[in-house]
């Protein structure tokens, strides 16, 4: 689980002789993802740097390169703001980075995915530890806590037209060779304007 991972990485910190606190490992695999490989790059990276000390917020945010990911679930934070311009840029950041816009909106629809399944969860009083057992979530249920606190501000039926959306245009992506890059601003606009009616 996510409190057997941060033991991991505070173990690896003791080993290349650097210190590492539960708030800050739990900042790194927020960042870096669960994989263990690149954890444990990250973490041979961190303590090279903290030369013995221990491994603080500002190192973190210095030596950690966000993965594609958390990129994009930026943008979806951006989305929930309601906030045009940070959402766009975080799109056009995107672009710069040459990310393929199908692994964009693979991405962004498993977030408002872990939303609706939290939404009817809690209406139908299941829990998330339930919830993540059953859909073997395993070392990102915790992607489900965050869609729990996501999905409190938004009715079940937006929570529907929002993935009503998405798979529209997840089908345009796969089915007509139209701009790829158009077809995801417009389904920002469509996405944006949900959040913005639900405030």
């Amino acid at each position: 689980d996510d409190i057997a991972l941060e033991r991991q990485l505070i173990s690896w910190a003791e080993k290349n002789g650097c210190s590492l606190s539960m708030l800050h490992a739990a900042k790194i695999i927020s960042l870096s993802g669960t994989d263990m490989t690149t954890l444990h790059h990250e973490m041979a990276k961190l303590c090279a740097y903290a030369n013995g000390q221990e491994i603080t917020e500002d190192m973190i945010r210095l030596l950690i390169v966000k993965n594609t990911e958390v990129r994009i679930f930026d943008l979806s934070d951006q989305i929930m703001a309601n906030n045009y311009q940070g959402a766009y840029k975080q799109l056009y950041n995107l672009f710069e980075q040459n990310e393929k816009p199908e692994i964009i909106l693979s991405v962004l629809s498993s977030v408002f995915i872990d939303m609706y399944r939290a939404k009817v969860a809690a209406e139908s009083g299941q829990s998330l530890a339930t919830l993540a057992n059953d859909l073997k979530y395993g070392r990102r249920s915790f992607l489900l806590k965050n869609a729990s606190t996501r999905a409190s501000r938004y009715s079940t039926e937006t929570l529907r037209r929002m993935l009503q959306v998405i798979l529209e245009a997840d089908i345009k992506l796969k089915s007509k060779p139209s701009d790829k890059r158009i077809l995801l601003e417009t389904l920002l606009a469509k996405l944006l304007i949900e959040t913005k009616e639900q405030r």
